[in-house]
């Protein structure tokens, strides 16, 4: 071993200064001085060897970052930036080929050297795809998971494996909770008991974790693996396996799923029947069109198949029945879009929107809800927090109530476990005054689809929140449409019309501010698009909030001069035939904008959430 390699492992900085002319001399697997200055954090010594070692590579590939990342010398990581990106050329007992020194660093939950490392080498992978962020779910490090899942959420290994399944696979809850992002994703390959197709809900069935399967099922309920099985199937599977006994005895998983599971036992394996209630559990879409003729038949709680699809979630199976069983009810009197609502099921509600304003016919108790006779579909959603079902059904629902006097509003407002801001978002949207009378459903166009906006590397969906625009040069164009028909009737109600023409022009003045709105908001939008840090952020946020909280405000006044407006020409039956369409088309308009809004604050919120947790991150550093 040479003097230099000596010196730096002793941190002798003037003993290195003497022997630098021994630089690139190797020790033990090839190690040089550098190297050894790293691990043993002698950051004076690593200033000294860095232009004559730096970049230089042990045996296994290792660097002299990777050395100081596993022992958090932070010092030494913020010296040797200029090593990021070398990877490891050979298996040892801590790493895999191809690590990076941030793998590394999540495999020893090195918080700080992360922070340091995840600029340069987020994203990069190993010889099997693995992630920091994998190894750090892996790990239980649910701190350094926060901090890597902007940068590598939803990457695979060669297995086709998340850092969600990861942390399902090891019963890590904090892990899960912080990559729910990651659901939906499907394992390519089998590994372990774990089959191909498998999603994080079945690993966490297979593996007996009834805490990460309960957090799981809402998000990736009624999938289904290579060989058809849903995670019911694998609970149920794994209790016959490790039991002699009862299914369900002693297995906590299966418990949870079974609770929850909208299936009936046929769910459990080794079921050889087949009817259209089961197929319809099982989101079974050939053997459903092979058993239509068993449509209206009932379970023993009265369940119909349509009920089941809804439960699980199966739209084009809602789409299929519905014309044979809508508006059926069940023992309870709950018809199948409550189920949708209940379980928060969007686009099949969509498809069975003919069965709202059913009310229930009982009072059901049970161990985890109590609900009075007379809920609704919009009550339940209000009440699980489906913001999106809620404004679907609050036009159709609103004005309802249990047998207990309760609106939508008292069940968004009572709600427990709710997040508090998701719940503001419902009772922003069930607080706004309705449309007089019912109106068509406004078909969406191809700008409605999802779009994606990052808020300090973190992504969210924010749905047709642009279309504010499109909106009021619509409400315009109706508004035209209204004084060009007022102004060609012959009517000796002359007076009538002209105070309708004024109330129209009232109406486009607000139109006008709402557009005011919007267009200030639009620099504060573009503002979180462009990844602005959070400190920064933060003298953003609140007046993005607030912009959009007077837009809603506007838009209640804009409801209101709308309203009188229709009145004012109710009675004139020559009038009414001209302008009731226009008008009728004004309330869609106003209802769309209102559910835009809505979608806006709840973004907002998650936005809010985000930057709160990482300050909070910050003030514990």
């Amino acid at each position: 071993m040479s003097e230099l390699i000596q010196a730096a492992m002793r941190g002798d900085v003037e003993g290195t200064r003497r022997h630098l002319h021994e630089a690139l001399s190797r020790g033990f697997n090839g190690m040089t001085a550098l190297m050894h200055a790293a691990e043993n954090g002698h950051s004076e010594c690593v200033k000294l060897l860095l232009d004559k070692e730096g970049r230089e590579q042990d045996r296994n590939g290792w660097t002299a970052l990777m050395f100081a990342a596993r022992r958090n010398h932070i010092e030494c990581v913020r010296l040797l930036q200029r090593e990021a990106t070398l990877r490891t050329s050979r298996k040892t007992d801590e790493t895999l080929p191809g690590s990076t020194a941030l793998i590394i660093a999540a495999r020893y939950g090195r918080a700080e050297c992360i922070r340091l490392l995840v600029g340069r080498e987020g994203g990069m992978q190993d010889n099997l795809n693995h992630t920091a962020l994998m190894v750090a779910a892996s790990k239980n490090f649910s701190a350094i998971v926060s901090m890597l899942v902007a940068r590598e959420a939803r990457l695979v290994d060669n297995n086709g494996w998340t850092a969600l399944m990861h942390a399902a696979y090891w019963n890590h809850l904090s892990c899960v909770k912080l990559l729910l992002r990651e659901t939906g994703i499907q394992s390519t390959k089998e590994v372990d008991s774990c089959p191909t197709g498998a999603t994080a809900l079945m690993i966490s069935a297979i593996r007996n974790c009834a805490n990460v399967a309960s957090l799981l099922f809402p998000h990736e309920r009624g999938m289904v693996d290579a060989h058809n099985h849903n995670a019911l199937w694998h609970a149920s599977h794994n209790a016959l396996n490790r039991k002699g006994e009862h299914i369900t005895a002693g297995h906590p998983v299966l418990i949870t799923l079974l609770q929850n599971e909208p299936t009936s036992p046929s769910s459990i394996p080794n079921t050889l029947s087949k009817s259209l209630l089961d197929c319809a559990a099982k989101g079974d879409v050939q053997g459903v069109l092979q058993c239509l003729s068993e449509a209206g038949q009932h379970d023993s709680k009265g369940n119909t198949a349509l009920m089941r699809a809804a439960m699980g979630g199966y739209e084009t199976i809602c789409k299929i029945l519905i014309d044979r069983e809508q508006g059926s009810i069940n023992e309870d009197g709950w018809s199948a879009l409550m189920f949708a609502a209940r379980y928060g099921h969007l686009e099949c509600a969509r498809c069975l929107i003919s069965e709202a304003s059913i009310q229930s016919s009982r009072h059901i108790t049970d161990s985890t809800f109590n609900f009075p006779q007379g809920i609704t579909a919009l009550m339940l959603a209000a009440k699980f927090g489906y913001l999106e079902i809620v404004l679907l059904l609050d036009p159709h629902e609103h004005t309802l109530v249990d047998s207990e006097g309760n609106g939508a509003l008292w069940y968004a407002e009572n709600a427990q476990g709710l997040d508090d801001e998701v719940r503001k978002a419902i009772i922003v949207a069930l607080s706004a005054e309705q449309d007089a009378g019912p109106l068509e459903e406004v078909e969406t166009s191809s700008n409605d689809f999802p779009r994606v906006w990052t808020f300090d590397g973190i992504e969210y969906v924010l749905k047709t929140d642009w279309d504010a625009y499109a909106t009021v040069s619509e409400a315009e164009k109706k508004l035209a449409a209204v004084t060009a028909s007022m102004k060609g009737i012959d009517t000796p109600t002359q007076s009538t019309t002209e105070h309708s023409l004024e109330r129209a022009r009232e109406v486009r003045q607000l139109l006008d501010q709402v557009a005011e709105l919007q267009a200030e908001n639009e620099a504060l939008r573009t503002a979180v698009r462009s990844n602005i840090p959070v400190k920064q952020e933060e003298s953003i946020l609140i007046p993005f909030r607030t912009g959009l909280e007077s837009s809603l405000n506007t838009l209640h006044r804009l409801k209101e001069q709308t309203l009188v407006m229709r009145r004012a020409v109710a009675g004139e039956d020559k009038l009414t035939p001209a302008v009731d369409d226009a008008y009728n088309g004004v309330f869609a308009l106003i209802r769309d904008l209102r559910r835009d809004i809505a979608a806006s604050l709840q973004v907002l919120a998650a936005m809010t959430l985000s930057a709160g947790a990482q300050d909070a991150t910050n003030s514990q550093k």
